[in-house]
């Protein structure tokens, strides 16, 4: 082989050493982002995992959610009925509370009216057994007083002695 070609062959050879080293660091660094990239996809496919779940909890709260928001809703209106039946009520009972304090007021007008004419009743009755028991004592000291039964038994036993008749 003539040496021109020789140092073709040559020149090429280093060319392509030189290439093929450039291409081996190219590999390396091709073969470490790969490793990088292979890395990543592990850490995505986890972080997705994760996300499923994370997803699948939230659709659970929500199913949740949604079943105590219905129940929570009917409970209010259940609330707000409850409620206003009970203002219902409670104004039903303080007009029958003003009434029932208007017959007990009514109630206790005639209770007084009653306990006056009572007292007045009972004062006059009083009164007129007074006059009874003061009168009765008198007819009994006048009855039964010992001078004139002594004078009247005297009188009747002279009237007696003399031979006349007693009247009583």
């Amino acid at each position: 082989m003539p040496i021109a070609k020789e140092r073709e062959l040559m020149d090429k050879l280093a060319i392509l050493r030189r290439s093929l080293d450039d291409q081996e660091e190219v590999l390396l660094t091709q073969e470490h982002l790969n490793a990088e990239v292979s890395e990543l996809d592990k850490d995505i496919d986890a972080e997705f995992s994760k996300a499923d779940e994370q997803h699948n909890s939230v659709i659970k709260f929500a199913k949740s959610n949604k079943k105590l928001y219905k129940k929570v809703t009917n409970l209010m209106k259940e609330a707000s009925h409850l409620s206003t039946e009970a203002d219902k009520k409670h104004k039903e009972f303080v007009e029958y509370r003003k009434k029932a304090d208007n017959q007990h007021a009514k109630a206790m007008e005639m209770l007084e009216t009653l306990k006056t004419h009572r007292k007045t009743a009972s004062e006059e009755r009083q009164a007129r057994w007074k006059v009874v028991k003061d009168h009765r004592k008198n007819i009994k000291k006048e009855l039964y007083d010992e001078k004139k039964l002594d004078t009247a038994a005297d009188d009747a036993l002279q009237q007696l002695m003399s031979g006349g008749k007693i009247n009583l």
